[in-house]
């Protein structure tokens, strides 16, 4: 919907006619079934732009201001949206002309005396103004309205037709108006309207009021449920200042035991090093011992091994001390047999004396050789032993 530009009221103040008061109705249910439940209101909340939007009851609707009344209807109810509704006031009725359009929405509330009235003339009528919607409610259920205890009308090139209307699960009748964006109920002879965007009814009067007490009260027990809440929610927060402050000695403590932890730690790997170091010292000192003793082993194999050549080289100077006392024995022999060859034999014996003192002194040699190697030998045993038990 778009909204005017001017005002319609600027209109009504160049020319100041206002419609006549409608008759006394002939019966109460329009005020029974609209009024009484405080709708209009209802209403007028619900669809909002109250500057732009009219919710009227028993206005008359006419094309031009007109010169009589006779013939003009003022609906139960009259609904327009991007209207003027100070005009609509001070008119004290609809001027489709002065508008610029025809009403939405409008509706009868049928009674006895208007059934039959609602049906035929004022369809007609409400058609001839080509006003959108037409809606009839029955609270006798079909009795006023010819058999239709809820009916709907849309405009449609120049004529009325029907709105789909269904059953309720209920026993009751609901039709959607589409200019209203609202059902409309037939509940029990009451007159409802339902908003299907919400899913809620628009509250009466009455249920406006019990829900506003309702409101209170429950608007109430939610600031009484908010303080216990905040209550609540302070306690709590001191409980987690204290677990926040243990938390952090806790955390504190196991920070110093973390770092007592990694002094013993660092310890720790101190003494293994030094142990690893010293460690390395013991393996190095036993692999100089290992050397020693392989060397010690060495020339012990070396002197046993001299020893028993020098005793090899003492059998042999024996056997030449034997050999060379034989040789002596013989030329003795000689030179008892042979006195002429004494001086021969004096030679070869003086030579063989000298062989003997050679040999005896090659003996004292051989001998001292062998004291020595043995000497040596028990020096490198006493050695060995030594570094085989070093305690």
């Amino acid at each position: 919907m778009t909204t005017r530009t001017f005002p319609v009221s600027e209109a009504v103040r160049r020319a100041p006619y206002k419609f006549p008061d409608p008759p006394p109705p002939d019966d109460m249910n329009d005020y029974l079934f609209l009024s009484v439940p405080g709708y209009p209101p209802a209403l007028i909340r619900h669809l909002g732009n109250r500057d732009t939007t009219a919710v009227m009851a028993g206005i008359y609707v006419s094309r031009q201001l007109p010169r009589t009344q006779k013939g003009l209807f003022y609906p139960d109810l009259l609904i327009a949206f991007d209207v003027d509704p100070e005009a609509i006031i001070a008119r004290k009725g609809f001027v489709i002309a002065e508008q610029g359009k025809p009403p939405d929405f409008v509706l009868e509330v049928g009674s006895d005396s208007t059934g039959l009235r609602d049906v035929r003339e004022k369809r007609a009528g409400y058609a001839n103004l080509d006003i959108p919607e037409y809606w009839r409610f029955d609270p006798s259920g079909g009795e006023f309205h010819r058999g239709a205890a809820l009916a709907g009308d849309r405009w449609v090139n120049g004529q009325y037709e029907p709105f789909p209307i269904h059953r309720t699960d209920d026993g009751g009748y609901r039709g959607y108006s589409p200019a209203l964006n609202i059902e409309l109920r037939w509940e029990n002879g009451k007159l409802r309207w339902y908003d299907p965007a919400e899913q809620r009814y628009l509250l009466s009067y009455d249920e406006a009021t019990n829900e506003s007490a309702n409101a209170r009260m429950i608007a109430q027990f939610q600031r009484d449920t908010a303080r216990a809440e905040r209550d609540t929610a302070e306690a709590r927060l001191d409980t987690l200042q204290v677990e926040r402050d243990t938390a952090r000695i806790e955390r504190d403590i196991a920070e110093a035991q973390r770092d007592t932890a990694e002094a013993q730690l660092d310890t720790v790997q101190a003494q293994r090093d030094s142990a690893q170091a010293e460690l390395g010292i013991v393996e190095a000192q036993r692999d100089t011992a290992q050397a020693e003793r392989d060397t010690a082993r060495a020339e012990r194999d070396t002197a046993e091994a001299r020893l028993d050549t020098l005793q090899a080289e003492r059998d042999t100077a024996r056997a030449e001390w034997d050999t060379a006392e034989a040789r002596l024995d013989t030329v003795q022999a000689q030179r008892d047999s042979a006195e002429a060859q004494r001086d021969i034999a004096q030679l070869e014996r003086d030579s063989a004396q000298a062989e003997r003192d050679t040999a005896e002194a090659r003996l004292d040699t051989v001998q001292a050789e062998r004291d020595a190697a043995v000497a040596r030998a028990r020096e490198l045993e006493e050695q060995l032993r030594r570094l085989q038990n070093p305690d």
